[in-house]
């Protein structure tokens, strides 16, 4: 995925393994992302217990749900990655509340979904399981504000 490139995500079949921290041990993802390319897509979702959206095989995720920016709970093991946190404050710049949540899969359906990291930035989610998902205006302004002029 060229930077700034929208990205096509695809929910993957095995249990996100969580980890509190970055790991090494990177086989599960290393599988996802495998089964992402295979079904021709960039990305992973990966799912906690119960379904519930975590993040991908090496970004962060958040999508928007009407004036809230929605973040997996850190308590289903995913990473406190520096590009969720400075996404999370630039949407409190912006006037969004951000709400941190345990969500279905079915909460990203028809919504604008980013994923973000600190080396990549955000990165709009153009297709999930193949269906379009549209795009949102406060993200691709949060996309601009992501790094700061120099």
């Amino acid at each position: 995925v060229a930077e700034g490139d929208p990205v096509g995500v695809v929910t993957a079949r095995g249990p996100h393994p969580g980890y509190p921290v970055k790991s090494v041990g990177r086989e599960a993802f290393d599988r996802a992302l495998a089964e992402a390319g295979a079904a021709g897509a960039d990305e992973p979702l990966l799912l906690a217990n119960g379904g519930l959206v975590a993040e991908t095989a090496r970004f962060a995720l958040a999508w928007v749900d009407g004036d809230r920016l929605c973040l997996p709970d850190l308590a289903l093991g995913i990473l406190p990655s520096i590009g969720r946190a400075r996404l999370a404050e630039l949407a409190t710049r912006a006037g969004l509340a951000v709400q941190v949540s345990s969500s279905p899969r079915a909460a990203l359906d028809g919504r604008p979904v980013v994923l973000v990291n600190a080396v990549r930035g955000p990165l709009a989610v153009r297709q999930l399981d193949g269906v379009d998902l549209p795009e949102a205006d406060v993200l691709a302004r949060l996309g601009t504000a992501f790094w700061p002029p120099t």
